[in-house]
């Protein structure tokens, strides 16, 4: 797997260039939630920006574990070459395993050009900030 750091951030000083796999792969960058963030049965605000050349060209994933299957809501980088935020809340299912929440990146091969990752963040969310999100 091929991950550098590049000045072209959104924030900071760097975010994560995701380089393109092999034909046929993908590559993927996982992060562990660590458990004691989710609470079960609470709204959770996940996001990241992220800058892809082309549609259909990075993924972002937050993949979990409840009774025994595994689940991974997505959401799919627009591809414009611009930095955009690919975010979502999400309401923690009551018996969801919090130690296997992971975030993923995934960028799919056969899709050429930058592709790159910058403020990935997870955060509870109480409902009058999720209310006022929404209006």
């Amino acid at each position: 797997m091929e991950l550098d750091k590049t000045a072209d951030a959104h924030s900071g000083k760097a975010a994560v260039a995701l380089h393109p796999p092999d034909a046929g792969h993908w590559l993927c960058m996982a992060q562990p939630v660590e458990p004691y963030r989710i609470v079960l049965d609470r709204t959770v605000r996940f996001a990241a920006r992220v800058k892809a050349s082309q549609p259909d060209q990075v993924y972002v994933t937050l993949s979990f574990g409840r009774n025994g299957r595994r689940f991974k809501p997505t959401r799919i980088a627009n591809g414009t070459g611009e930095w955009e935020e690919l975010e979502w809340l999400f309401e923690v299912p009551p018996d969801a395993d919090p130690s296997s929440f992971r975030f993923e990146i995934l960028r799919k091969s056969g899709r050429p050009g930058e592709a790159l990752v910058d403020d990935v963040s997870v955060r509870h969310v109480m409902i009058e900030e999720a209310w006022r999100d929404e209006q």
